[in-house]
């Protein structure tokens, strides 16, 4: 298998809940897997514990991938309990049809950063509600890996770091769907699928 570790990038997008920004850990390809002959569906499965960030990912990504002409459906319709969701059946799915692809995003880990800056340098500024601001950043290590009909392994791979302010929501899942789908397309796996 292919390795390589690519520079460090990292892009910021703006919306209202403050600043997303996304940063490319690493990155493995299958060199020799030259793309599907037919057009897959791909099923979208976001790993994720959480059933709205789940449901609101892999819709995200659904989206992105269909505005590239990519057909992809999201697991939540099929597979709405996350335990069901298993190496057997996504083997199972896998294997039933020849235009068959799994794009399995999952949070490696996540984390929550609060700290307090006071606006007065005057020690009553301590004791004063106003004067106090939370500064709060929530980060995951996120791996999304691609698996292709007849494929033991995944023949894409990358790993990204998402640091946003406050919680993850919307805008931050739908940051990170379009730069997994820009990472798709540079890495030339959009064009193989």
């Amino acid at each position: 298998m292919f390795s390589r570790i690519l520079a460090l990038t990292s892009f910021f997008v703006l919306g209202c809940a403050g600043v997303v920004q996304l940063e490319e850990l690493g990155l493995q390809f299958e060199s020799d897997w030259q793309g599907v002959a037919t057009f897959p569906t791909i099923l979208v499965v976001g790993y994720a514990y959480d059933p709205e960030k789940r449901s609101a990912f892999e819709q995200e990504m659904v989206l992105a991938l269909r505005a590239r002409g990519i057909t992809a459906v999201a697991s939540g319709g099929w597979l709405p309990d996350l335990r069901l969701v298993t190496e057997t059946v996504l083997s199972n799915f896998l294997q039933a049809s020849p235009d068959a692809a799994v794009l399995l995003v999952r949070a490696l880990s996540v984390t929550q950063e609060q700290s307090r800056v006071v606006q007065d340098g005057a020690m009553r500024a301590l004791f004063v509600d106003d004067a106090l601001d939370w500064d709060v950043s929530t980060g995951a290590q996120l791996e999304s890996s691609l698996y292709v009909h007849g494929r033991d392994a995944f023949v894409w791979r990358e790993w990204t770091q998402l640091v946003t302010r406050n919680a993850i929501g919307s805008k931050a899942l739908r940051a990170f769907a379009n730069h997994l789908l820009q990472s798709m397309i540079r890495d030339g796996v959009a064009n193989r699928l």
